[in-house]
């Protein structure tokens, strides 16, 4: 499996990248910093799953989610926000988002969304779920 990751910060792509490295399956990992070079990689890399920033320094994650889409219609998309919203996650899920988790989640359910999405499944972190039911998650 080919994996994109979408993120301006660097230790962030890291950290996705040393959660990778503990799956199975996981052929190739790219990297791409700003809006032009996911759009760019997603058309020449071939991805077969993004896990993209929605905090992207020069773009709007929601109207790049729907580029790639325009792009690439069945490729899965995982969007890595700071914290719980609900309201961006119904949104992302709305346009063609395969899950949603957050920079509070644990290592697992970066694992657990992909192979979700992989599969065809959408995936909300149990952060997300806590924040929506009114209650703590950390």
């Amino acid at each position: 499996m080919r994996v994109l990751i979408a993120d301006d910060h660097p230790v962030v792509r890291e950290g996705v990248k040393n959660v990778l490295r503990q799956m199975s399956g996981i052929t190739e990992v790219d990297e791409a910093n700003d809006r032009a070079e996911t759009l760019e990689k997603v058309v020449s890399s071939h991805p077969d799953i993004v896990i993209m920033n929605t905090t992207l320094v020069d773009a709007d994650a929601l109207e790049v989610l729907q580029q790639i889409k325009r792009l690439q219609p069945d490729l899965p998309v995982i969007l890595l926000h700071p914290e719980p919203d609900m309201e961006l996650a119904t949104l992302a899920l709305a346009r063609g988002a395969s899950g949603v988790i957050t920079k509070l989640d644990d290592a697992e359910a970066l694992v657990e969304a992909i192979e979700a999405a992989v599969h065809g499944g959408t995936y909300v972190s149990a952060a997300i779920k806590a924040h929506m039911n009114g209650t703590n998650h950390t």
